[in-house]
């Protein structure tokens, strides 16, 4: 597919939700609005004939743009075929006059388009409304998507929610899941992004406990509140003095009343179908204790990349590497039974509150799915490394404590990389030679450590 005409030029905002061709017809459906009139342009099929051409009323549309449309009439759909070597094009004209020309080949429709699909563009006219979400659909549009973003939107699209809801009307054990989420001073586009994504949730039984750890921006307090009274899940506590994140979780914390709780933070995003799968696995494993998942970065767009495709429980690499990390869901009990999360290890807080679950935890599921979307901005760990070396440091202080606690003869280190650890013995242990001989008196020797 090619423009003839700049999107701008043309001040016309559109969307091609399906292009097919069979047996030599084609079908297309979409919508399109010019920006200055609100109402749908002028629009011609070029090099067509048999042509059908229809207008629809869009109401999903108007929801989703939140904005008042004189008729809603933004949607259209059209079947025609065209004569062999003659490329059909789709004609747009805005109140200006000025024109749109999208041309549609056969090679166009085998391969992938990077255009903006209607799912992803009406996900952010609903997040930041009809000005900003423009913006970001336009950016969106000049950035080639990667490969792993469009599968994982093919993946997302096309799972059954029918099917989904009827296993939830099914579990035997629904349990209540309190996600956790300390907030501070967060830019609060994103921070209205992590709340809905925790109200989307396909499976309905959570509650949201949040703890505000007394934030001076004073746009924080009313948006808690607002989501606070719109659903009763979502709970809020103020706390008086800023006392980071360790102390904010475990304010949260305080507040969760599920069999199971979960961490968040505050600028991420869940995929729908998070708590869905979690509590789909509680159904299937009688006693697991801790559960896991696969997780992604995403960009100021919410644009996905880089994912992180986990191993299964594997405590050897656990003891080198947080790689866990997110999302987490453990039972409740055991939460309270280590006593939450410690401030000497600000920075790496969740890593040591496993490594002090370790001893509590029976058995460990990983799901092989990604269900958490974590925030890359500026200053983060997430995207630089090198942003917060304190964090490696209190990761460190995590491991030596829970050594010495144990009273095993080892020394934890900071590793090559970042975010890694290396164990290393103080004692010198027992080496024995274990000496076999053969049947034709060939001494055949082993080296082993002893324990």
């Amino acid at each position: 597919m090619s423009e003839n005409n700049n999107l701008k030029e043309a001040n016309i905002e559109y969307c091609l939700d399906s292009v097919s061709l069979n047996d030599g017809v084609y079908s297309i459906s979409g919508w399109a609005f010019d920006k200055d009139t609100l109402e749908f342009p002028k629009i011609e099929l070029s090099g067509v004939k048999n042509e059908k051409l229809n207008h629809q009323y869009r109401e999903d549309l108007v929801e989703a743009l939140d904005f008042e449309f004189p008729s809603g009439q933004l949607g259209f759909n059209a079947t025609f075929d065209t004569d062999e070597g003659v490329t059909p094009t789709l004609i747009l004209t805005d109140s200006n006059g000025t024109e749109l020309k999208i041309e549609l080949t056969p090679k166009d429709l085998e391969e992938p388009k990077d255009i903006m699909t209607w799912d992803k563009a009406r996900d952010y006219f609903k997040r930041f409304g009809l000005k900003e979400g423009l913006y970001y659909v336009l950016k969106m549009k000049e950035e080639n998507w990667s490969e792993y973003q469009r599968w994982f939107d093919y993946m997302e699209s096309h799972k059954d929610l029918a099917k989904i809801r009827e296993n939830i009307e099914k579990f035997k054990k629904k349990p209540k899941i309190s996600i956790v989420m300390p907030v501070y001073n967060i830019d609060l586009k994103v921070l209205k992004e992590a709340i809905d994504s925790v109200i989307d949730q396909v499976y309905e039984n959570w509650e949201l406990c949040i703890a505000d750890d007394n934030s001076s921006q004073k746009t924080i307090k009313p948006t808690l509140e607002k989501y606070a009274k719109k659903d009763d899940r979502i709970k809020v506590v103020y706390r008086e003095e800023n006392g980071h994140i360790s102390k904010a979780t475990n304010s949260a914390l305080e507040l969760a009343t599920g069999e199971y709780i979960a961490f968040m933070d505050d600028d991420d995003i869940l995929s729908p179908f998070a708590l869905y799968e979690n509590v789909k696995v509680i159904n299937e494993y009688k006693n697991v204790d801790l559960i896991y998942s696969d997780e992604d970065f995403i960009n100021e767009y919410s644009f996905g990349f880089d994912p992180h495709f986990k191993s299964n429980w594997n405590p050897r690499l656990f003891f080198s590497h947080n790689y866990l990390t997110h999302f987490i869901v453990i039972k409740r009990s055991i939460a309270e039974e280590i006593g939450g999360l410690r401030t000497k290890t600000n920075g790496a807080q969740d890593y040591d509150f496993l490594i002090r679950a370790f001893d509590k935890v029976k058995d460990v599921v990983h799901i092989p799915q990604i269900l958490y979307h974590w925030r890359s901005i500026e200053g983060s760990v997430a995207k630089n490394p090198e942003a917060k070396t304190y964090a490696y440091e209190a990761g460190r202080i995590a491991l030596q404590d829970y050594l010495d606690q144990n009273k095993l003869p080892a020394r934890a280190e900071i590793g090559k990389n970042f975010g890694t650890y290396e164990i290393h013995r103080t004692d010198e242990p027992k080496v024995s030679i274990i000496t076999v001989f053969d049947d034709r008196d060939r001494a055949l020797s082993f080296k082993t450590l002893a324990d």
